[in-house]
């Protein structure tokens, strides 16, 4: 099961680009580690798993784990962590509403 997720990892980090030195950067390893968990030299464990899961918010956990769904989350799960931003106005009778 190990060398299907490092697959999907490798999948993912292709299709964006990534590269492992970048991501071996972003999760606070050495690239040298991170080569060797993703060739099967080494383990990959939950601390690294997770903090990539963390570190790229687009990537789809289900997709990853189980290979279900796609590869990217849906937007609308994205939109819900953006930042969202709204005036809160006391009108003349003292009551609150928010726009």
């Amino acid at each position: 099961m190990e060398s299907v997720v490092i697959e999907r990892l490798r999948l993912y980090l292709k299709n964006k680009g990534i590269k492992n030195r970048e991501v071996a950067s972003f999760i606070g390893i050495s690239e040298t580690t991170l080569n060797n968990k993703l060739n099967g030299t080494r383990s990959l464990d939950l601390d690294t798993l997770l903090n990539i899961i963390i570190h790229f918010e687009d990537l789809s956990v289900e997709w990853l784990l189980r290979g279900s769904g796609d590869m990217f989350k849906p937007d609308k799960e994205l939109q819900t962590k953006a930042k969202r931003e709204f005036t809160i106005i006391i009108d003349e009778n003292g009551f609150l509403k928010i726009k």
